[in-house]
C-alpha cells in the first residue's frame, strides 16, 4: 500500500486532509482510491481483523464495498474457547489501514431519484444478505452515514466492526434494511430522529427484503420516495 501506518509529514503531503472523519479514523482519497486509516487509540476492538478483511474482500457485489489492500499488526494475544472446555492462544492481527475503490456520491439524493434506484439497489443487497449469512458474518454497525447513495446504486461502506456469528439471518435482515431506511431518513431530516421516521420505517421496511421492496413498490408507487414521504408526513401531522 502506501505506508500507511507512516504518522510523517511525508504521509501527510502525499494524501492531503481527510476527506472524513469518525470516531475510530480518518478517510482519504487517492485517485480512485479511498483509504481508512484508524487512529492508534483505538488500535483493537473497534478495528476489522485480518481473517474479516480477506473474507469481505471475497464478495463481488455492486452495494458493497470493493476492498482492495490493508496494513495490519499484531495486536496481542486473544483466548479462543472451543467445545469441550478447550481453549487456545492465538495473535489478533488487526487491520490498521485498508483501501477501497473510492464511491462517488452521487449530486441527487436517493430519495430524489425514480423509486426503481432504491429497488435495485435492494435486490442487489438480498444478494449481499445471502453471502454474509453463508460467510457467517454480521452487520454490526448499520446507519445511513455508512452507506453511499452513487449515480448507480446505494452502496454500504464502513465494514470495520463486522463480526462472525452462527447466528446471522435476523441480525442481517434488520441491518440491511436500517442501512436504506436510515439513509433516507438522513436525506429527509438530517440528523434528527423523528416520531414521523419510525412510524414510516414500520410501514414501509417491514417483513423480509421481498416484502420490504414489495411495501415500497406499493405505498411509492410511481412517486419519488420524497414525494411519497412528503405526503405521508402531512396526512400523519394532520
Amino acid at each position: 500500500m502506501f505506508g500507511l501506518n507512516d504518522n510523517s509529514k511525508i504521509y501527510r503531503q502525499m494524501l492531503g486532509e481527510p476527506i472524513g472523519e469518525g470516531l475510530y479514523g480518518e478517510v482519504y482519497k487517492h485517485g480512485n482510491i479511498a483509504i481508512k486509516r484508524f487512529y492508534d487509540t483505538y488500535y483493537g476492538d473497534n478495528n476489522i481483523d485480518i481473517e474479516m478483511f480477506n473474507k469481505l474482500k471475497e464478495i463481488n457485489n455492486r452495494c458493497f464495498i470493493d476492498l482492495l489492500d490493508c496494513d495490519t499488526k499484531v495486536n496481542g494475544i486473544s483466548t479462543i474457547y472451543l467445545p469441550n472446555n478447550r481453549k487456545i492462544k492465538k495473535e489478533k492481527v488487526i487491520v490498521t489501514s485498508y483501501s477501497s475503490r473510492f464511491i462517488e456520491e452521487s449530486k441527487v439524493k436517493s430519495i430524489d431519484k425514480n423509486v426503481d434506484y432504491t429497488l435495485e439497489s435492494l435486490y442487489e443487497m438480498m444478494k449481499l444478505l445471502q453471502e454474509l449469512n453463508n460467510k457467517g458474518i454480521i452487520i454490526w454497525d448499520a446507519h445511513g452515514d455508512n452507506c453511499i447513495a452513487s449515480d448507480n446504486e446505494i452502496v454500504i461502506i464502513d465494514p470495520d466492526q463486522y463480526k462472525f456469528s452462527e447466528d446471522t439471518e435476523i441480525i442481517n435482515l434488520r441491518r440491511i434494511k436500517d442501512y436504506v431506511s436510515d439513509l433516507w431518513r438522513k436525506e429527509l431530516f438530517g440528523d434528527k430522529r423523528s416520531i414521523e421516521y419510525f412510524e414510516l420505517k414500520n410501514i414501509l421496511f417491514k417483513g423480509s427484503l421481498d416484502e420490504t421492496i414489495n411495501n415500497i413498490k406499493h405505498e411509492v408507487g410511481n412517486k419519488t420516495p420524497r414525494e411519497y414521504l412528503d405526503k405521508k408526513l402531512k396526512r400523519t401531522r394532520n
